[in-house]
């Protein structure tokens, strides 16, 4: 009981709407200052985000727990790949620097290099 309670409890704090605010509130203000894009299913995110930030959060107290790794360096490594994995998402699957900020592919490239 105690495995479960250790995976779900992170798992239930990190996917909760206080966690996720910041992200739906960034995303938010620049579709309204862009305009909504219509190919860009803004209500899809709402099922994406808060799983992966979930999981974020209990490979972060996996790591910290029983791994014993610093919250400092947890925090990057976790992170650092949640915030890789949210940008290739936008800029992939729903192409959003084009739809967003009017770049071109190509520009939108080189700004990522």
């Amino acid at each position: 009981m105690s495995n479960k309670r250790n995976i779900m409890l992170p798992f239930l704090i990190g996917s909760s709407y206080p966690a996720i605010l910041i992200t739906f509130l960034y995303t938010g203000i620049a579709f309204r200052l862009s305009g909504h894009p219509s190919d860009v299913p803004f209500e899809e995110m709402a099922w994406i985000v808060p799983p992966l930030i979930g999981c974020a959060a209990v490979i972060a107290s996996v790591l910290i727990r029983f791994y014993k790794i610093s919250i400092g360096l947890t925090s990057l490594i976790v992170g650092g790949t949640l915030g890789l994995i949210m940008s290739s998402i936008g800029r992939f699957r729903y192409r959003l620097p084009t739809k967003i900020f009017g770049l071109r592919n190509k520009q939108s490239i080189w700004c990522i290099q």
